[in-house]
């Protein structure tokens, strides 16, 4: 027993002092196994740390197997070769967490790029993954997987694969996420993202992927596979305000698996804060699932996704593109053009808007609650013509407006007609819009309200000149009370005239009678 005891503590003090720093001087040339491109002049074994602060290259030789204890760099560029691999250990700091943090460095991995404690690019990274990219999430106590930081750059291509194994540290602690970005980054995916999972129930990521202060994701890889998510699925926000939209743009299979611990059934798929966008584009696939083998959308009967900014979607096909449950709060934003199924039409005072400019929306849904249609008119070509107009449409047999406003906007430079017309609600409905707004002058336009159809009508002009408080039709400069220009005064009910005051007070209804002789009639008192 001594003997072993002794032998541990040897070991264990060979490793404390094997453990140096070797850094990168690119004596040679730009090889990582020859040791005369390190100083101290040897090769790094799995107990150094490795530090690289120049813009020179670093290059994993084809079929080369580089290790490190730990890896900083800072303006290199990092090629690892075909079948080549950079393993790094878990051996970064406390305050640092991660296996290996990249400042200002250009990578380019066709290989295997193996971590054991996480990765922090930041600063204007750029990585390009053409291989393998793994996390292994269970050795240091490291709150993400993979963090893109500060107008970082990922581009997963099609032949890259990113994964993370095990969800939770050294101490137990559940991971914060799989994948943040924040501050401008982007992560470019063209192949396969997904974590690992085991059967346990215990192994589960707190949040799938952050998304924050105008960074963007983009998934056009042949899937995403985010398993065993307790709180929140994909969350994008903009929490400095950042002008930029935060974005996560889906255009292929997406699934979200949410972790069978959710007992309160509280988690949520996607949540879209303000200033940010789920964007859905047609064909794509997203599944919200529950537990190991799919059997539906998250427990959540509430919401699945949740909105405080916008989410938008484009759909080409006959079949409604469907999102769950999602719940609408103040300020979101559904836009959007082809079949919707909304699974929920409370959308709590937010904002709809059809078409992409213009374009048709179309609900298979019955319609209600409580939202601000948001149209836009660039010509009378036609609902979803380019130069028509917004619409939409209402595939339900019950649809409710009476809490539902109307916002006009003009664009492309079209000039309203009078006589111009535009369907802007197709489908059964019953009530009215609660409110409408228009550009220029509300009296320059109708809504009428028809069977089956809400549509808007382009009225003569009416112009009020507050100097005179004279009113004119046709005419921006009105000479008197009240002027016509290029156009009739036509009073069609039978009995109606022109009332006129005399100069001893009395008032008189001029008519004309069935000889068209004019008339006039005194009245019994002057209108008031």
């Amino acid at each position: 027993m001594k003997v072993n005891l002794t032998l541990l503590l040897f070991v264990l003090c060979v490793i404390q002092v094997s453990a140096i720093t070797i850094t990168w001087t690119g004596a040679v040339d730009t090889d990582w196994d020859d040791a005369g491109n390190w100083s101290p002049s040897q090769i790094p074994t799995i107990t150094d740390h490795v530090v690289a602060s120049s813009t020179q290259t670093i290059n994993v030789p084809d079929n080369y197997n580089a290790v490190a204890y730990s890896l900083m760099t800072n303006g290199n560029t990092l090629i690892i070769g075909n079948g080549a691999s950079l393993t790094v250990e878990d051996g970064l700091t406390s305050t640092i967490q991660f296996s290996a943090k990249l400042t200002n460095t250009t990578v380019t991995n066709n290989g295997d790029f193996v971590l054991y404690g996480g990765l922090w690019a930041e600063q204007n990274s750029n990585i390009t993954n053409n291989g393998n990219m793994v996390v292994y999430g269970d050795r240091l106590n490291t709150p993400i997987n993979f963090f893109f930081d500060t107008n970082t750059t990922l581009i997963n291509s099609s032949t890259g694969i990113l994964r993370s194994i095990e969800n939770k540290d050294s101490a137990g602690n559940r991971k914060d996420a799989l994948i943040k970005l924040d501050n401008g980054s982007l992560f470019d995916n063209n192949g396969q993202v997904y974590n690992s999972y085991q059967s346990t129930l215990a192994d589960y990521l707190l949040k799938g992927v952050i998304i924050n202060n105008g960074s963007q994701f983009l998934h056009h890889g042949s899937f995403f596979n985010l398993n065993w998510v307790k709180n929140i699925g994909i969350e994008i926000l903009n929490s400095s305000g950042d002008p930029t939209k935060s974005l996560f743009e889906n255009n292929a299979p997406l699934r979200i698996r949410e972790s069978t611990v959710d007992t309160d059934n509280t988690s949520i798929a996607i949540y879209i804060g303000t200033n940010s966008e789920f964007k859905r584009l047609s064909g794509s696939v997203l599944g919200m699932t529950y537990g190991p083998i799919a059997p539906g959308g998250f427990s959540n009967t509430t919401k699945q996704i949740e909105i405080f900014g916008s989410l938008s979607y484009t759909n080409t096909t006959a079949t409604a593109m469907s999102f769950g449950v999602m719940g609408y709060g103040p300020g979101s934003v559904l836009a959007g053009v082809g079949l919707l199924e909304l699974g929920n039409t409370d959308f709590n005072g937010g904002s709809l808007v059809p078409g992409a400019s213009p374009g048709i929306m179309t609900f298979q849904d019955n319609y209600s609650g409580t939202a601000t249609l948001l149209m836009e008119l660039a010509g009378t070509s036609g609902a979803g013509d380019p130069a028509g107009h917004d619409q939409i449409v209402f595939q339900g047999a019950t649809n409710d407006i009476t809490n539902t406003s109307l916002d006009i906007e003009i664009i492309d430079g079209y000039v309203p007609q009078i006589g111009d017309e535009f369907v802007l609600i197709s489908g059964a409905y019953t009530g009215t819009l609660s409110e409408e707004t228009f550009p220029g002058m509300p009296s320059n336009w109708m809504i009428h309200y028809d069977a089956n159809e809400v549509k808007l009508e382009v009225l003569e002009e009416v112009n009020l000149d507050f100097n005179t408080n004279n009113v004119g039709i046709g005419t921006e400069t009105p000479v008197t009370k009240l002027h016509v220009k290029d156009g009739d005064v036509y009073l069609e009910s039978i009995g109606s005239g022109v009332i006129m005051k005399d100069a001893n007070g009395l008032c008189y209804r001029v008519t004309v009678n069935t000889s068209g002789v004019v008339e006039a009639n005194v009245l019994n008192a002057c209108p008031e």
